[in-house]
Protein backbone atom coordinates (compact mmCIF):
# COMPACT_ATOMS: atom_id res chain seq x y z
CA UNK A 1 0.00 0.00 0.00
CA UNK A 2 2.92 2.42 0.06
CA UNK A 3 3.99 4.20 -3.55
CA UNK A 4 7.98 4.69 -3.93
CA UNK A 5 9.14 7.26 -6.64
CA UNK A 6 12.71 6.01 -8.20
CA UNK A 7 15.11 8.80 -9.55
CA UNK A 8 15.03 8.42 -13.77
CA UNK A 9 18.52 8.29 -14.32
CA UNK A 10 19.88 5.14 -15.54
CA UNK A 11 23.29 5.71 -14.15
CA UNK A 12 25.11 5.22 -17.45
CA UNK A 13 26.39 7.16 -20.62
CA UNK A 14 25.22 5.78 -23.66
CA UNK A 15 27.04 6.22 -26.90
CA UNK A 16 25.40 8.24 -29.54
CA UNK A 17 24.20 5.48 -31.57
CA UNK A 18 22.51 3.98 -28.56
CA UNK A 19 20.47 7.17 -27.68
CA UNK A 20 18.54 6.98 -30.38
CA UNK A 21 17.19 3.00 -29.77
CA UNK A 22 17.21 2.65 -25.94
CA UNK A 23 15.99 6.09 -25.09
CA UNK A 24 12.72 5.99 -27.22
CA UNK A 25 10.35 5.29 -24.74
CA UNK A 26 11.43 7.96 -22.37
CA UNK A 27 10.79 10.41 -24.79
CA UNK A 28 7.09 10.12 -23.45
CA UNK A 29 8.21 10.82 -20.15
CA UNK A 30 10.18 14.13 -21.15
CA UNK A 31 9.18 17.60 -20.33
CA UNK A 32 8.71 20.10 -23.25
CA UNK A 33 12.34 21.47 -22.52
CA UNK A 34 14.22 18.33 -22.20
CA UNK A 35 12.68 17.49 -25.35
CA UNK A 36 14.00 20.95 -27.04
CA UNK A 37 17.49 20.15 -25.26
CA UNK A 38 17.01 22.90 -22.83
CA UNK A 39 19.01 22.12 -19.62
CA UNK A 40 17.21 19.54 -16.97
CA UNK A 41 16.17 21.04 -13.87
CA UNK A 42 13.44 20.33 -11.12
CA UNK A 43 10.26 21.46 -13.07
CA UNK A 44 11.26 18.92 -15.27
CA UNK A 45 11.17 16.31 -12.88
CA UNK A 46 8.01 17.49 -12.12
CA UNK A 47 6.58 16.79 -15.35
CA UNK A 48 8.23 13.52 -15.86
CA UNK A 49 6.20 12.48 -12.19
CA UNK A 50 2.69 13.87 -13.63
CA UNK A 51 3.14 11.73 -16.82
CA UNK A 52 4.09 8.64 -14.70
CA UNK A 53 0.79 9.67 -12.23
CA UNK A 54 -1.52 10.05 -15.51
CA UNK A 55 -0.13 7.02 -16.93
CA UNK A 56 -1.26 5.12 -13.49
CA UNK A 57 -4.26 6.53 -13.52
CA UNK A 58 -5.37 6.24 -17.53
CA UNK A 59 -3.16 3.65 -18.29
CA UNK A 60 -1.26 5.53 -21.29
CA UNK A 61 1.25 8.69 -21.54
CA UNK A 62 -0.76 12.24 -21.96
CA UNK A 63 0.53 12.93 -25.38
CA UNK A 64 1.60 10.34 -27.83
CA UNK A 65 3.57 10.18 -30.93
CA UNK A 66 5.84 8.61 -33.42
CA UNK A 67 9.00 10.28 -32.80
CA UNK A 68 10.30 12.94 -29.98
CA UNK A 69 9.33 15.84 -32.07
CA UNK A 70 5.85 14.64 -33.01
CA UNK A 71 5.47 13.63 -29.12
CA UNK A 72 6.75 17.97 -28.92
CA UNK A 73 4.54 19.21 -31.19
CA UNK A 74 1.45 17.44 -29.55
CA UNK A 75 2.44 18.78 -26.21
CA UNK A 76 2.57 22.22 -27.14
CA UNK A 77 -0.65 22.14 -29.28
CA UNK A 78 -2.69 19.43 -27.68
CA UNK A 79 -4.70 20.29 -24.63
CA UNK A 80 -4.36 17.53 -21.69
CA UNK A 81 -6.89 14.56 -21.66
CA UNK A 82 -8.97 13.30 -18.81
CA UNK A 83 -10.18 10.19 -20.31
CA UNK A 84 -12.06 9.23 -17.38
CA UNK A 85 -13.92 10.60 -14.83
CA UNK A 86 -11.70 11.83 -11.42
CA UNK A 87 -11.60 13.91 -8.35
CA UNK A 88 -11.34 17.70 -9.05
CA UNK A 89 -8.35 17.74 -6.85
CA UNK A 90 -6.37 15.17 -8.99
CA UNK A 91 -7.49 17.07 -11.99
CA UNK A 92 -6.05 20.28 -10.79
CA UNK A 93 -2.79 18.47 -9.77
CA UNK A 94 -2.26 17.22 -12.73
CA UNK A 95 -2.83 20.19 -15.17
CA UNK A 96 -0.33 22.41 -12.73
CA UNK A 97 2.83 19.38 -13.27
CA UNK A 98 1.69 18.74 -16.63
CA UNK A 99 1.69 22.62 -17.42
CA UNK A 100 3.45 23.22 -21.06
CA UNK A 101 5.14 26.34 -19.47
CA UNK A 102 7.69 25.45 -16.75
CA UNK A 103 7.79 28.96 -15.38
CA UNK A 104 3.87 28.47 -14.50
CA UNK A 105 4.48 24.40 -13.46
CA UNK A 106 3.69 23.88 -9.96
CA UNK A 107 6.62 23.74 -7.70
CA UNK A 108 7.46 20.76 -4.88
CA UNK A 109 6.46 23.24 -2.18
CA UNK A 110 3.05 23.69 -3.77
CA UNK A 111 2.51 19.95 -4.49
CA UNK A 112 3.36 18.71 -0.98
CA UNK A 113 0.71 21.35 -0.13
CA UNK A 114 -1.96 20.55 -3.08
CA UNK A 115 -5.23 19.26 -1.39
CA UNK A 116 -4.79 16.27 -3.81
CA UNK A 117 -1.39 15.17 -2.28
CA UNK A 118 -2.61 16.09 1.35
CA UNK A 119 -5.47 13.55 0.88
CA UNK A 120 -2.97 10.92 0.17
CA UNK A 121 -0.57 11.93 2.94
CA UNK A 122 -3.42 12.19 5.71
CA UNK A 123 -5.64 9.04 4.86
Amino acid sequence: GKIKIADFAFGKVLREVEKESKLNNSHFYMSPQTLSGKPCNVKCDIWSIGCVFYEALFGQTPWIGSSAADIAFNMRTRPLVFRKKIKPETEDLLKRMLEYDEGKRISWEEIWLHPATNIVINN
